[in-house]
């Protein structure tokens, strides 16, 4: 007899059996998720088995009697098994490879923790965003939409959400000055941050085609610093500016 998924059901007498396996699969399935393995490190060569590769999620290295006297290779069994995590509590650098590997093998340094991903023939640090590096983008409204801008300081003022290094700064529009130049400057702790401060044109909404750009002189921006815009020039019927900080996490 078939249900209606086109399977065949389990005879009564068969359904022990079968859910018996499922109970040993499922529980070495949340070993594989939870369970760490502490190793004794006492050489600079150490290896872990296919068994303790498929039964653990994470692998403790400690110092042990001796201590390795230099950097340490952990080679892994050469199985499939994803991601797994190493804690390096030892006072050397651990290689962790596969016999055999082809691409460079990765490193967990002294007193860190990393991730991995065994294919079975190569072992890599997991992807992961690096903290520092990245790109990054913030823009500021320096007022309203409708209402004609007017110089003043501290237009604006606002904290820094993480440290940044300036690669550029812009500065736009909703409406172009008719005539005159729109100049703004920005500041952190009150101080300026560019040498030239960023201009819009006459007619014109973005500063990226300003006749003169502007310079950066402190391109260092700590995280939750005051930051503020002033607005030196004001062009004329000018409205909706907004400021834009570009650059890459510190």
């Amino acid at each position: 007899m078939t249900n209606n998924t086109g399977r065949t059901p389990v005879a009564a007498n068969q359904g022990s059996g079968v859910f018996d396996d499922l109970e040993d699969n499922l529980g070495r399935l949340d070993a594989k998720l939870t369970e760490a393995l502490t190793v004794s490190v006492d050489s600079t060569s150490e290896s872990l088995t296919s068994a303790q590769m498929q039964a653990n999620a994470c692998f403790i290295l400690n110092t042990g009697s001796p201590a390795p006297g230099g950097p340490v290779t952990l080679t892994v069994a050469a199985v499939e098994i994803g991601r797994f995590t190493v804690v390096n509590n030892t006072s050397q650098t651990v290689t962790v490879t596969i016999s055999g590997q082809v691409v460079t093998a990765p490193t967990v340094a002294s007193g860190s923790t990393q991730t991995f991903i065994s294919d079975g023939v190569n072992v890599r640090a997991a992807v992961s965003a690096p903290s520092t590096g990245t790109a990054f983008e913030l823009v500021v409204a320096a007022s309203d939409e409708t209402t004609t801008l007017t110089t003043g300081t501290a237009k604006v003022t606002f904290r820094m959400p993480r440290a940044v290094t300036l690669t550029a700064v812009r500065a736009s529009l909703t409406t172009a000055s008719s005539s005159g130049v729109v100049t703004v400057d920005i500041n952190e702790g009150g101080v300026s941050i560019l040498s030239t401060a960023i201009t819009i044109d006459a007619n014109e909404k973005t500063s990226t085609t300003a006749a003169t750009p502007p310079v950066i002189s402190d391109s260092s921006l700590a995280d939750d610093a005051e930051m503020t815009i002033d607005i030196d020039t004001a062009g004329t019927g000018a409205k909706g500016l907004k400021v834009a900080l570009i650059g890459t996490r510190s």
